[in-house]
């Protein structure tokens, strides 16, 4: 079984600006091998676009580009839990990547939209990699570590987390 690392990506911004987001940030039902007919909410993609690597490179060459440029081996797909939910001036992502956050994805994301601010908070106990990163006018204001025994794991629905503040 993969190690699972659990993310609640919370938007907050203009609602002009997070429908741009939102509406930008789809996966295309073209990326995936089971099309739905409506996309998933949420693909790495969309803002960084996949290195597509070609017959003669093998799936851990796309891995690692995957790796470096998102910070995390794959894209979202159909296959893993994702959440979504917005209204008014927020919006709230939760889903499951493979062992890490995507933390590079998210430094190269925010930068395209300054007038957002973005929160990611992360829990990974199989790697012991929890925290929290925030995004204000495009560039990191903050992010915190925690230590598996004094962090409670987070859990979806992410509606029920506390507020975050900026």
């Amino acid at each position: 079984m993969l190690a699972r690392c659990e993310n609640a990506l919370i938007l907050l911004g203009p609602p002009s600006e997070l429908q741009r987001f939102t509406a930008a940030n789809r996966g295309r039902d073209a990326d995936y091998e089971e099309p739905t007919g409506y996309g998933v909410p949420l693909s790495f993609a969309a803002a960084v676009p996949l290195h597509r690597c070609g017959p003669n490179r093998s799936a851990n060459r796309n891995a690692a580009w995957c790796v470096e440029h998102w910070g995390v081996e794959v894209d979202l797909g159909y296959d893993q839990k994702l959440y979504y939910e917005s209204g008014g001036d927020a919006a709230v992502y939760a889903f499951s990547t493979c062992s890490t956050a995507p933390l590079r994805w998210l430094a190269s994301v925010a930068a395209l939209y300054p007038r957002v601010r973005f929160a990611l908070r992360w829990d990974g106990p199989a790697v012991a990699s929890t925290g929290t990163v925030y995004y204000k006018r495009g560039v990191q204001t903050g992010a915190k570590d925690f230590n598996q025994e004094v962090h409670a794991p987070l859990r979806v629905p992410v509606h029920a987390l506390p507020p975050v503040a900026f």
